[in-house]
């Protein structure tokens, strides 16, 4: 009989780290899917320039770059070695150091950022500027970014996920509602990940699926029913 693969241990990890886990791994299969007809192992290590162990983000850019955020900083990979980026404040020109959490280059080629679990903001990846957002109340610990129909939505430890509306320059926090339009009233655990050419929002210990609603922030739900975890690692 074929082996069943299951990540039994995705259940008992922390709602957070399970999410991040489950993205990273999207994130490769993607890579690996665009690349199948000419498919390559390359291992990037410190001989190849990456000298940080612990990876939190990777994301390819619309030109062929790939941007790895560690715990260490972040560094750019052009296929052939890994480059440490140095992050400056766009203002002081200081260093700015810490754990690179997520770096999502968006459809309009703006680069978004998270360093140290708190600091949000655009990266210039030309010069290297640091452009910070005052996250105001959006209070909390941020770890991943995603982009839904020009969204841009900035995922939350064990709180509901924040969108920047660059318009009154504010975060609003996600609500999701029913299909009468009722909302609904969330566990902590509410995350929003992108899989398959859908969005998913983590209610209730389970993944389900929702679509964006008629309000900035409002995102309905489209059926009760549960998708589990392994499932979304198929379709994605």
């Amino acid at each position: 009989p074929k082996p069943y693969f299951r990540i039994s241990i995705f259940h008992r990890m922390p709602n957070w780290s399970r999410l991040l886990l489950f993205q990273l791994i999207l994130s490769l299969t993607s890579l690996l899917a665009f690349s199948q007809s000419q498919l390559q192992v390359l291992s990037i290590d410190s001989d190849r320039g990456l000298n940080s162990p612990v990876i939190m983000s990777l994301r390819p850019d619309r030109g062929n770059l790939l941007w790895i955020g560690t715990y260490d900083g972040l560094y750019c990979f052009d296929g052939f070695q890994a480059y440490p980026v140095e992050i400056r404040h766009h203002a002081t020109k200081e260093p700015i150091t810490g754990s690179i959490d997520a770096i999502f280059p968006d459809s309009k080629g703006r680069y978004w950022i998270i360093i140290g679990r708190t600091k949000l903001g655009r990266l210039d990846p030309f010069s290297n500027l640091f452009y910070p957002i005052d996250s105001g109340e959006a209070e909390g610990y941020f770890f991943n970014i995603w982009e839904y129909q020009g969204d841009i939505w900035f995922n939350r430890i064990n709180l509901p996920p924040v969108l920047f509306d660059p318009e009154s320059n504010r975060f609003v926090e996600m609500v999701i509602v029913d299909k009468q339009g009722d909302k609904i009233r969330p566990d902590v655990n509410l995350f929003l990940t992108y899989s398959g050419g859908k969005f998913y929002s983590l209610l209730s210990e389970r993944f389900k699926e929702v679509q964006r609603g008629e309000n900035l922030g409002e995102y309905r739900l489209v059926n009760e029913d549960v998708v589990e975890s392994d499932t979304l690692l198929r379709q994605g």
